[in-house]
């Protein structure tokens, strides 16, 4: 019992020894902070470290360790202890690149009371990796459309002016691409430039709207319609821009030869004029005076040119959208060779045109293109001419293919069948024309424009083909043989064909036998029977009760 007693007394005089010196208490608490502590960058060249990382011990003799203060600094940043704007201790510090090798930072200690006591810590920050450069930053280059949709395919050129040394010049290609090492104090100058699928988003449609601007009838509202339209890059818009891309559209041209495909602009530039973009040089660079950033972003605006309507394609990953169709109607004739036929084309119904254009393919061995006029209702005071002109109206006949583009700031209404113009065809082989004509879209999409803006693809249709009256067998062609040949064959009624080929001494070099329904078909001749071979090649056709003896001449 009187140990027990003594312990309470014991404890008791503790309380009242401590009660005294903590009444007031005027001792600091103890801090000590590890000293030593090595970092290395990762790659983003950034670090946090907070004053917990640092502490070895802490205590207080009144004020319990868990509800010690304790903070952070840098040496020489502040003094009093580290407090954050909103009064609360700060608790972190953080290093950048360029706080490499011996650091020191200040770890605080606070007790309930307000004491206040400090250790210093020595740090070391290495770059063991490499990653971080202490005297460059960097700079990431970007283009989008009007419309923000980013541009693929930017060739991205960054130069430098350094003092005494030659201007530097560095190249990126992408949409959005990162420079990295740009010394800090020069001047670095960004400039974007895209030439290439001169064709992307150019249509047609696009001249309709560039002539509607030039009469009036609906003007362009932004000054990126200005710059777009403005193919020969003459700082104007006229119909010589509508020249240079009616050229650019049908073949003429496979680039602009005074204007790039795309041009670029710093992005939230202001034109001074909007309404005449081209009374001030327009800026197609980005300038940066003393740079001093560890990364910053520079910003372009593409403007592709000869894209009024806005309906180029800047990024793969994005698709036209869907169009409805409409027919491009003409008679599917069976012509003879040396057959010459003039052929209407035409609409399935009624439609109010503003222009329209399509390529049409065709072999040149079996037919050529040897006139075309426009119908009389497309025509009013254009001249009825192939070939290019600096109008409404451009056709260009070539071998195995038809360009075709017209277009016109009024409305023309033609009604369901009513021709738009006619084809002169001369066939060098027996053919029918189904057989014969399609559509190419590869660079140029067959497309007709309706008064109400819409864009509508096209397709071929041909009515139905006059009826073959008799069976006949054509000269096989080309001949003499220059390539893959074939005999054009017309059947009335459905049967066995044969074709049998022979040298000069009467061997059989070749037979085959195959069954045909009604109409034309084409009997082609194995490559491998014809090689080797020299000289007249007679051969024979025999369908039904009708023989037909031909010759093959092989150079």
């Amino acid at each position: 019992m009187k140990k027990i007693a003594t312990l309470i007394l014991l404890a008791l005089c503790t309380q009242v020894q401590l009660a005294a010196q903590c009444n007031p208490d005027t001792e600091p608490p103890m801090v000590a902070a590890a000293q030593g502590l090595t970092i290395t960058w990762l790659p983003n060249c950034f670090i946090i470290l907070f004053a917990t990382d640092f502490l070895d011990t802490l205590s207080d003799n009144c004020t319990p360790g868990d509800q010690i203060e304790f903070a952070i600094r840098k040496t020489e940043t502040g003094t009093g202890f580290p407090t954050n704007p909103d009064g609360s201790p700060q608790l972190y510090v953080q290093y950048e690149a360029c706080d490499q090798g011996a650091n020191y930072v200040e770890v605080w200690a606070r007790d309930q009371a307000g004491n206040t006591s400090v250790d210093t810590a020595l740090l070391y920050v290495w770059d063991y990796g490499g990653f971080c450069d202490c005297f460059s930053g960097k700079i990431r280059a970007c283009a989008s459309t009007v419309n923000n949709e980013p541009v693929e395919e930017v060739s991205y050129e960054l130069c430098l002016n350094l003092p005494v040394l030659p201007v530097s010049c560095f190249f990126r290609t992408g949409n959005c691409e990162l420079f990295s090492g740009i010394y800090f104090g020069t001047h670095p100058v960004i400039t974007p430039t895209k030439n290439n699928d001169p064709l992307n988003g150019v249509s047609t449609f696009d001249l309709v709207l560039i002539n509607k601007h030039i009469l009036g009838t609906q003007p362009f509202d932004n000054p990126y319609q200005l710059i777009a339209a403005d193919a020969n890059n003459s700082g104007s818009v006229s119909t010589f821009d509508i020249v240079e891309l009616r050229k650019l559209i049908l073949g003429n041209y496979t680039t602009l030869p005074n204007n790039t495909s795309w041009r670029f602009l710093p992005k939230g530039y202001t034109f001074p004029n909007p309404a005449n973009p081209f009374s001030q040089a327009i800026p197609d660079s980005i300038g940066i005076n003393d740079f001093f950033a560890w990364e910053t972003q520079v910003d372009f605006t593409g403007i592709k040119i000869g894209d009024i309507s806005g309906n180029a394609i800047p990024d793969s990953l994005i698709s036209l959208d869907d169009r409805s169709e409409s027919l491009l109607q003409l008679e599917d004739h069976f012509l003879q060779p040396g057959q010459t036929t003039r052929i209407p084309l035409h609409f399935s119904e009624i439609t109010k045109l503003l222009g329209l254009q399509f390529a049409l393919g065709f072999d040149p061995l079996a037919l050529e293109i040897s006139g075309l006029d426009l119908s009389e209702r497309l025509t009013r005071s254009q001249p009825l001419t192939t070939g290019f002109t600096a109008g409404r109206f451009f056709a260009q006949p070539q071998p195995g293919l038809l360009t075709f583009s017209w277009d016109d700031a009024n409305t023309t209404t033609l009604s369901a069948g009513e021709p738009i113009l006619f084809l002169e065809i001369k066939a060098r082989q027996a053919l029918q024309l189904s057989q014969a004509f399609h559509l190419k879209s590869e660079r140029l999409h067959p497309e007709l424009y309706t008064a109400d803006g819409t864009i509508h693809s096209m397709a071929l249709d041909f009515l139905a083909a006059p009826k073959i009256e008799q069976t006949r067998v054509f000269p096989a062609a080309p001949n003499p043989v220059s390539g893959p040949v074939s005999i054009p064959v017309a059947l009335v009624e459905p049967g066995n064909l044969m074709l049998e080929i022979f040298d000069l001494n009467g061997r059989q070099l070749h037979r085959q036998e195959v069954f045909l329904g009604t109409g034309l078909h084409r009997i082609e001749i194995p490559v491998e029977v014809l090689a080797g071979n020299r000289g007249v090649l007679p051969y024979r056709v025999v369908v039904g009760d009708l023989i037909e003896l031909g010759k093959l001449i092989c150079p």
